[in-house]
């Protein structure tokens, strides 16, 4: 697989239709077996990608689409979660052209999809599963495809894990285990080892000579030419006494481990912490001073 991190409207899914096209070329020639395509995205990008299927590909494009989404997936389900036996006709999966499925639909089904051998499966907007541990990111990688292309322009959104988990998607196991991973590339002493994996996977050097190149990953500044030019000002400001008294109490309330209690009797947890601090940083009205919760 390959991690295809182009920067925003630089035509990222343009290029992943030219790529599924280039395997049904194979297929008709009889170079490459008939086996359908998957395309996974958030469900508000669905009905693009059929806009640009339309758009960009001749003829009859990539074939027959079959929808596993919203209201479309009744004409495919079989059985009801209500009895435990929600599943899909993996006989009409098996024999589609190419199937447009969002994230959920991958998760609450992944047995059946599971039981699909995709010719290729193509994630967009992948940040949806660069959480190692969730359960969506383990039904992704779960699906079985010849080649997987991950496609994100934002391959690091919070942590280098994240891009380990989107990197074990295309290849598994590429950047070796997570906790090796990590160890690596997260400690405090990490910037010269960060920056070689960079140079490695952007600029071009090869993890491994044996296999083909990781990401490609294009930026707007470099590959579009006539753009006024970007200039970033950074203006440091304090915080209003409003904003940062009850910023500095939910920091307290982290680092004292504190018992404080939320209406409904459970301690404050970690991610409820976080929450707490963009709250506050959006607005310290929307945070309630009287429990140490959310309003």
């Amino acid at each position: 697989g390959a991690l295809l991190a182009d920067d925003m409207g630089l035509g990222k899914t343009y290029q992943a239709l030219a790529f599924l096209s280039w395997i049904k070329e194979m297929m008709a020639d009889g170079l490459y077996p008939n086996r359908p395509m998957l395309i996974v995205a958030p469900v508000g990008l669905l009905k693009n990608w059929e806009e640009e299927h339309s758009i960009h590909l001749m003829s009859s494009g990539l074939g027959e689409v079959v929808r596993l989404y919203g209201k479309h997936l009744q004409d495919i389900k079989r059985g009801s979660h209500k009895a435990g036996t929600a599943s899909l006709d993996t006989k009409k999966l098996n024999n589609a052209d190419w199937i447009l499925a969002n994230y959920e639909t991958v998760s609450d089904y992944q047995l059946a999809l599971g039981a699909v051998h995709f010719s290729a499966v193509i994630f967009d907007e992948a940040q949806k599963i660069k959480s190692p541990q969730a359960r969506m990111t383990h039904a992704a990688k779960a699906l079985h495809s010849d080649f997987n292309l991950v496609v994100t322009g934002t391959p690091v959104e919070n942590r280098m894990a994240d891009f380990w988990c989107l990197a074990d998607t295309a290849q598994p196991y590429c950047l070796r285990d997570l906790k090796s991973f990590s160890k690596k590339y997260e400690s405090d002493d990490s910037q010269d080892a960060v920056k070689t994996l960079k140079d490695q996977v952007w600029q071009g050097i090869e993890l491994n000579e044996e296999q083909p190149k990781l990401m490609l990953r294009r930026l707007k500044s470099d590959n579009l030419k006539g753009l006024p030019r970007k200039d970033e000002v950074f203006m440091q400001r304090k915080m209003p006494i409003a904003q940062a008294e009850p910023y500095a109490k939910v920091i307290e309330i982290h680092r004292s481990g504190s018992d404080v209690q939320r209406t409904a009797g459970n301690k404050v947890t970690m991610l409820e912490i976080i929450q707490h601090l963009r709250q506050v940083s959006l607005h310290p009205a929307l945070y309630s001073k009287d429990s140490g919760s959310i309003r």
